[in-house]
């Protein structure tokens, strides 16, 4: 079964396709009383058993149903609460170590993260190494990089935008589109 194969995909149906992530959204939001209260012991158990069954899935899936990888990676709520757990770790080690993180650190991370987003398809690196690589130098910066912002005006503006360009982002993609743009061109911003 590969869902992409199908003719007429559901996904074809969806006024806001990226909305996806909703659900595993307000699961997390549901659960998150339960995993925010818990030791850092048991946070990094649970880390480290939900990163296990992500990268157990992903390589079955790869081996056994490749057609549906996608899908199970994205939909499946159990394999992406490994973020929103991660993300609860780093706020505690944030919140313990926020003021002893000088700002050009933060900033310096912001750089090294920006650069490695812009030149990320250009790495000569496999996908998947790159993606790990990216996850993790992410996680590794997010505690100086909010240490960095935590009072900066336009970076608390920014993240007000982000919400609404997350939601239309694609639906005005798919607008442009139908004026016969291609998707390199839609990319670059290449008229």
């Amino acid at each position: 079964l590969d869902y992409r194969a199908d003719p007429l995909p559901g996904v074809a149906f969806t006024f806001l396709p990226q909305a996806w992530s909703l659900d595993t959204e307000l699961v997390f939001y549901l659960l998150a009383p339960l995993i925010a209260r818990r030791s850092p012991r048991v946070l990094v158990v649970l880390l480290a058993a939900l990163l296990g069954l992500k990268l157990g899935a992903a390589q079955w899936l790869v081996a056994n149903r490749p057609g549906v990888l996608d899908a199970v990676q994205y939909h499946f709520i159990p394999l992406q609460l490994v973020f929103f757990v991660l993300g609860v770790g780093l706020y505690r080690l944030y919140a313990r170590i926020e003021h002893r993180l000088p700002p050009a650190l933060g900033w310096s991370a912001v750089a090294v993260i920006a650069a490695f987003s812009l030149s990320f398809w250009d790495l000569p690196l496999p996908d998947g190494v790159k993606s790990k690589l990216y996850y993790v130098a992410i996680a590794i910066s997010l505690p100086a990089i909010f240490a960095a912002t935590r009072r900066c005006r336009w970076d608390s503006w920014i993240g007000e935008l982000s919400y609404p360009i997350y939601v239309l982002h694609v639906t005005v993609i798919m607008v442009l589109s139908l004026t016969g743009l291609t998707g390199q061109s839609l990319a670059v911003g290449s008229v």
